[in-house]
């Protein structure tokens, strides 16, 4: 029997991370004060079916030249480094552009039950959002149907696609909202689309370690630090 890649071993440990993490958050009843749509992703089978598509992510990332989630041929500066620096500045801008009274901002957990909340949040999203469009865009577009050439050029198309997904969600939660300001919403879209694009290519080059670095930093900065103060 052939030993588990270093990126299967180490995503084995995100999926046991959130696991306790989503155990703890229902051993405390921690999302109790959220909406019935942010409860149902704090549930069993939603974790289940992440994990699955995230290992698929994992498999289909080896195949198409990803790095190792925590790659040790990666310089530590690339891989925690500058994602760290680059999810604080995220969070530190957003939060000076007033983005917290435009940006949809359900009921949260005070602290420190906000600090399990949102790595498990965290790292649910970066699975999604991230680790399986990814790897599954390159495989489709380079080899399945290039043959296996323009694999980088089809990994910048796969960043750009898949960087889509957050910021089409929360202008369509502002507009919801009532929150119908033209420049507002372009703003708010082209800065989360940049702060997804920006984790996609240090994905790509740094691996998935990365990328979830700069969600966690931007997590602790945009709802952890804040809801100390609730």
């Amino acid at each position: 029997m052939s030993r588990l890649s270093p990126s299967i071993r180490a995503y084995a440990g995100i999926v046991v991370t959130l696991a306790v993490l989503l155990t703890i958050i229902r051993a405390f009843e921690i999302d109790t004060t959220n909406s019935i749509v942010q409860r149902s992703q704090l549930t069993v089978p939603v974790l289940l079916v992440a994990a699955t598509l995230g290992l698929l992510g994992v498999c289909l990332s080896e195949r198409t030249g990803f790095p190792d989630i925590w790659d040790a041929g990666v310089p530590i500066t690339h891989r925690l480094l500058i994602p760290l620096l680059l999810g604080m500045a995220f969070g530190l801008g957003f939060r000076l552009l007033g983005f917290g009274q435009l940006l949809p901002s359900p009921e949260q957990p005070s602290f420190p039950a906000s600090i399990p909340y949102f790595l498990y949040g965290a790292g649910l999203s970066e699975i999604l959002l991230r680790l399986f469009p990814m790897p599954l865009l390159v495989w489709l577009i380079s080899d399945l149907l290039l043959g296996g050439r323009a694999q980088e050029s089809a990994s910048w198309g796969a960043a750009g696609l898949s960087s889509l997904i957050e910021p089409l969600s929360q202008v369509g939660a502002m507009l919801i909202l009532g929150i119908d300001s033209l420049p507002w919403i372009a703003t708010v879209f082209v800065l989360v689309f940049a702060a997804n694009l920006a984790q996609g290519r240090l994905f790509r080059a740094h691996g998935f370690g990365a990328s979830l670095v700069i969600r966690l930093a931007f997590y602790v900065v945009w709802h952890i630090i804040p809801a100390m103060a609730i």
